[in-house]
């Protein structure tokens, strides 16, 4: 079959949004600082390496970051921008800070890319695509040449393609029904997971207060929400793709379990547009506490 890269669409429009994001990536997240590019700070000579030098410490580990007090990275300046880049260009960014918020997932000879749901461009863009859609690039030997074929795939072809015991049921959003017990047991499950920050565990506490008080009208509102909604559709299937390494060579109970938490962060982003009013940020908060910490994957798979 060759060498196999995927990305969705959307991936070709990614670009950050810089200080036009609300947000920022350098901002609560631990920042290494791999050997390479340490090389390269050592030596980088004005205002902008000393600063560099300053502000980078070195521990067992290897080279981090020394984040300001407010969790912020010290060489982001006051408009959400970055000085290195600014002086010195992205080419000087240490390896974490050039991927960001990219991804990468390895399967056997396929390579699946995109861009995560943390990031407030990504949920833009993927809020304003039609249908998931993803290109697809095949290459390999013939005759001594390099041939590289593309292709526009939907998931259940791309499910196909990489020959994963997935049933088409499972690459499409199932939509549970408002139940009193069942929202518990999802909401107590995420304030089991381990917190970003404290704002995520005073969210988590509104949502609980906000549920225990909700109407049946409301309810009956969040039944009828995702019915032939494509919206939770595409968050179903871009939370998946990034989970389908998990479900390579797993067991049908592993796989099942998998495909369980999909849905179920699916419907907690739902659950969260209920009781305050749909909003990207929903997805963007969730993607941030959940994608990129190892444990609370783990925790939605195996609850």
């Amino acid at each position: 079959m060759g060498n196999i890269l995927i990305k969705p669409q959307i991936y070709n429009k990614f670009k950050c949004k810089a200080d036009k994001c609300k947000h920022t990536c350098c901002r609560g997240w631990e920042i290494d600082v791999d050997e390479d590019t340490m090389e390269q700070y050592k030596k980088l000579p004005g205002p902008v390496g000393d600063k560099l030098r300053a502000n980078i410490v070195e521990t067992e580990d290897g080279y981090s970051f020394k984040l300001t007090e407010d969790e912020r990275c010290p060489m982001l300046d006051e408009n959400n921008l970055c000085e290195i880049i600014k002086e010195h260009g992205e080419g000087y960014l240490c390896d974490i800070c050039t991927l960001h918020p990219r991804f990468m997932v390895h399967m056997d000879e396929s390579l699946l890319i995109g861009s995560g749901l943390c990031c407030e461009k990504t949920c833009e863009l993927l809020d304003r695509c039609d249908k998931l859609k993803f290109t697809v690039v095949t290459s390999e030997q013939l005759d001594g040449k390099n041939v590289s074929k593309e292709e526009t795939m939907s998931m259940e072809e791309i499910v196909d393609l990489l020959e994963l015991m997935l049933d088409y049921s499972d690459v499409h959003f199932r939509p549970m029904k408002w139940d009193d017990e069942l929202v518990d047991l999802i909401l107590d499950l995420y304030e089991q997971t381990e917190p970003i920050d404290s704002l995520w565990e005073e969210q988590i506490q509104n949502l609980k207060k906000r549920a225990a008080n909700i109407t049946e009208e409301e309810k009956q509102k969040f039944n009828r929400s995702a019915i032939n909604d494509n919206y939770y559709e595409k968050i179903f299937q871009y939370i998946l793709f990034r989970q389908l390494d998990k479900v390579e060579y797993a067991s049908n109970d592993y796989i099942d379990q998998v495909i369980g938490s999909v849905l179920m962060s699916t419907d907690f982003i739902r659950i969260w547009d209920a009781l305050e009013g749909r909003d990207l940020e929903h997805v963007r908060r969730w993607s941030e506490q959940i994608e990129y910490s190892t444990e609370n994957v783990r925790i939605l798979i195996e609850s």
